[in-house]
């Protein structure tokens, strides 16, 4: 974050809640933190907690919440919708909160990527996108990274984001573990620069690639299908498919 020009960034931390104190916020807001993404799967307490597999966890999290407001720094809430909660009680519920807590809601498309990797049966079906649909037009509190972008709508990763890793790694997504570099070993503009020529990081696509797209979620499965550690490298991703990924749609 010391590294960041702060007045040119949107500088955003996502948590889960657990660790976020009073002091550890005034820090970062010295910093220049702008705001922190608390990450709740439901809106019901119980259901929260054993998808996070610990007791307590729902109240850890809401407590970020209201330690991040009355630090004066921003907060929105973060929920993974998948084919087993979307249109569910907890989600509904978890809508109602953000509404009554005066927070932006992020709704993320599940992917087959960390502990669900491989798990295509999660992602979201075609009724479930309408549900998704129809409530963003009726919540203006309820957004998808598609709807939080400064230039236009779509798949901002690498345009307006990226996500640089504990170990320096540079990804436009954290649900796609493709590595476009390191920060420790160049410079995060050529870093950019060389993720931003990428076919399916150029445009503003439409859909969202790991989440929806076919043809992007198969290359990016193969590349990662025998990695003990991940990211890859672009290299390894971008020669993992006889005929690789080459635009958006």
């Amino acid at each position: 974050m010391r590294a960041m020009d702060v007045g040119r960034s949107l500088i955003s931390i996502k948590s889960n809640g657990s660790l976020v104190t009073p002091e550890r916020l005034t820090e970062l807001k010295a910093l220049g933190l702008d705001i922190v993404t608390i990450s709740l799967d439901s809106g019901i307490p119980g259901e929260h907690d054993a998808f996070r597999g610990m007791k307590g966890a729902w109240e850890k999290a809401v407590r970020a919440v209201k330690l991040c407001q009355e630090a004066g720094v921003g907060v929105m809430l973060a929920c993974t919708v998948s084919r087993e909660n979307a249109g569910g009680a907890g989600v509904e519920k978890l809508i109602e909160l953000a509404r009554e807590w005066d927070v932006l809601l992020l709704l993320i498309l599940a992917a087959p990527s960390g502990n669900w990797q491989g798990r295509h049966d999660l992602l979201m079906t075609e009724a479930q996108m309408d549900w998704l649909r129809a409530t963003l037009r009726k919540r203006s509190h309820v957004r998808t990274d598609f709807d939080a972008n400064w230039v236009r709508p779509g798949c901002g990763a690498m345009k307006e984001i990226l996500y640089i890793s504990q170990y320096g790694d540079v990804m436009a997504c954290p649900f796609i573990q493709v590595s476009f570099g390191n920060v420790l070993r160049e410079p995060l503009e050529v870093i950019w620069n060389r993720g931003i020529r990428a076919p399916y990081f150029r445009d503003y696509a439409g859909k969202c690639l790991i989440g929806e797209d076919p043809e992007f979620i198969r290359q990016y499965s193969r590349a990662i299908a025998a990695e003990k550690e991940l990211p890859v490298s672009l290299e390894k991703f971008e020669s993992a498919d006889s005929a690789p990924y080459t635009a958006n749609r």
